[in-house]
């Protein structure tokens, strides 16, 4: 869920809505990056989206990039 969440809104919001600290929310999004994350063939993907979340006070960025057709993060 925090994972999830993380593509549509801030650490605070996550941390608040799961009842745990900024570190562990991190510590989440970084396991399930990892765990998402295989050796991909980027000459087999045609089509790309990007998706981006940023927050203001810091400027901390969470950059994914989704096969659009496979629907798979790379």
């Amino acid at each position: 869920m925090a994972a999830f969440l993380a593509t549509k809104t801030n650490k605070t919001t996550i941390a608040r809505l799961s009842r745990v600290g900024w570190d562990t929310v991190a510590r989440i999004c970084e396991r399930a990056v990892t765990d998402c994350l295989k050796p991909t063939s980027w000459k087999a993907i045609a089509d790309i989206k990007l998706v981006e979340v940023n927050w203001r006070r810091h400027h901390n960025y969470l950059t994914l990039f989704q096969d659009h057709a496979g629907k798979k993060i790379l």
